[in-house]
């Protein structure tokens, strides 16, 4: 991140970045705001326990942009943004909160998807700009889809700031306007859903069993049983 000591152009927008660290995608991202002349401030996260640098509540934002960021954006800081708040969501709008890839495998979906979206206090809430569903194979693994999805959401930004830049707000809210009746599904998954079914019960039938290996069995994440008090975890 740089140390927002970036001299700003006033004439130009100035835009908050949030991406995630050693995220090739959120790299390459910034480096296209950059390219598009805009005022730039970048801040990359490894994990949920890090927190938005002080100094950029310091900054006067026209607009923030969050992509593949572990942060949950607080309202004060969202407050502070005098145009758009914009989240690239890593799922299409029928999966919002987290999760979303997991449970559209488990869930056997032949379309997975992306949604560029408003952001509000509550999560995966605002109006939705735009999305891109994509279909899914019955034979794709998470780290598969995983990777599908990251690429989609990239190409996704890629057309966003494109347009953007070359129509500015107008884009935005022509977007918003054609996309008026898509609706976020009401469901909305949190990390303990996720916990939930990355622990096995030990009558567990075979075909649950596989479902949930190929859904949420991620190496740095992996699937586990409860005996006895300790954790065995699949390898």
């Amino acid at each position: 991140m740089n140390e927002f000591k970036n001299p700003v152009n006033r004439l130009k927008n100035t835009i908050l970045f949030f991406g995630r660290r050693n995220c090739n995608y959120s790299e390459n991202a910034a480096k296209l705001i950059r390219q598009y002349d805009f005022n730039l401030f970048d801040f990359y996260s490894n994990d949920k326990s890090d927190s938005i640098p002080k100094k950029a509540y310091d900054l006067e934002i026209d607009y923030i942009i969050c992509f593949r960021s572990w942060l949950i954006l607080p309202e004060s800081i969202l407050k502070k943004v005098k145009k758009y708040s914009i989240n690239f969501h890593p799922g299409p709008p029928a999966y919002p909160g987290s999760g979303c890839v997991n449970f559209s495998i488990y869930n056997q979906e032949e379309k997975y998807g992306v949604t560029i979206h408003l952001m509000e206090k509550k999560v995966d809430s605002g109006k939705i700009i735009d999305y891109e569903l994509f279909p899914v194979s019955s034979n794709q693994i998470l780290l598969e889809v995983l990777e599908q999805t990251h690429l989609k959401l990239f190409r996704s930004f890629q057309n966003f700031i494109k347009n953007f830049k070359k129509e500015g707000d107008n884009y935005i809210l022509r977007k918003l306007q054609e996309n008026e009746n898509v609706k976020w599904a009401q469901k909305k998954r949190k990390v303990s859903d996720l916990e939930f079914h990355r622990e096995i019960a030990a009558e567990i039938s075979e075909e649950d069993l596989n479902r949930r290996i190929k859904a949420f069995h991620h190496p740095n994440f992996p699937l586990f049983i409860k005996l006895y008090g300790k954790k065995f975890y699949l390898k």
